[in-house]
């Protein structure tokens, strides 16, 4: 199954139990991306035969002192904007805009740059329920295209998952490391950096993204003793106390644990682990 049929498949498990099923719909939709993207190719093509015919009637028709060329300044980045649905919060771009999506008579809420990045899930956040959304892929960043460009992946907030893809791997994280629960912080995910210790290596972000001055002596990477069929007392994924979240995993012998300010946070650190399979050491890594 393709990363695009996959997602689809995604989108009418997790939104509609009585949604229609079939490899029509991902066929049709994206029959109908393909036919976007050939419009706006066309269209661009025009647009730039403009670009490079309003240069030569300049020069053709322009006299002394009409050598001079004007260049619009870069506008300023727009802030960054907070959408929601039920009560998971995710942090996107200022310039992504909610687009209501029809798959062939089934329709969902997608954010994307346009409509045909967020329907044609090139640039994209959704949000799926936990329950029903069922990836072939742990979570974490993915590379998603065969050119290795997109980068997608998903991440667990509140009774949802959250999923995003776009062309920089560290947007699209940045993107899911917001991603919470009502009440919990605000990751910056723009910073992320590289821990190594107790034959353990892992990316995380700065501060665990919540910046220097936050209290962050429970958040850790941690090798743990026990056999695969023997795991750590504890559940594949808990909460432990107000505002840690553990994620549990058996990685290179043995089993490794993430303390993270949030679930998001967690599968974002845990799909970096990189254990060393010669150290069988136990210990503990924190973050910086």
């Amino acid at each position: 199954m393709s990363d695009f049929d996959e997602r689809l498949s995604a989108v009418l498990t997790a939104e509609a139990d009585d949604a229609p099923h079939g490899s029509g719909l991902a066929e049709a939709a994206r029959r109908r991306h393909v036919v976007r993207r050939r419009r706006r190719i066309a269209a661009g093509g025009v647009v730039a035969a403009l670009v490079i015919l309003a240069p030569v009637a300049v020069l053709a028709g322009g006299g002394a002192g009409d050598d001079k060329t004007a260049s619009d300044p870069t506008p300023p980045a727009q802030p960054w904007q907070t959408i929601s649905q039920d009560d998971v919060r995710v942090e996107i771009p200022g310039d992504w805009r909610e687009f209501r999506c029809d798959f062939d008579g089934f329709s969902s809420d997608i954010y994307g740059p346009s409509e045909d990045d967020a329907c044609g899930f090139g640039e994209y956040v959704a949000f799926y329920g936990s329950a029903t959304f069922d990836p072939a892929e742990r979570p974490g960043v993915i590379t998603g295209n065969d050119d290795g460009t997109a980068r997608w992946g998903y991440v667990y907030a509140g009774d949802l998952a959250v999923s995003s893809s776009t062309e920089d791997r560290d947007l699209t994280r940045r993107i899911l490391a917001s991603a919470r629960a009502s009440g919990q912080p605000v990751i910056d995910g723009s910073g992320w950096e590289t821990v190594e210790g107790a034959g353990l290596r892992y990316d995380a972000p700065a501060f665990w993204g919540l910046g220097p001055d936050a209290d962050l002596g429970g958040y850790a990477v941690c090798a743990l003793a026990g056999d695969r069929d023997d795991p750590p007392d504890t559940a594949d994924r808990t909460r432990a106390g107000a505002d840690a979240y553990i994620v549990v995993e058996y990685r290179g012998g043995r089993w490794i644990s993430v303390s993270a300010p949030t679930a998001a946070v967690g599968d974002l650190v845990m799909a970096s682990v990189e254990p060393d399979p010669g150290n069988t050491g136990i210990g503990c890594v924190p973050g910086i």
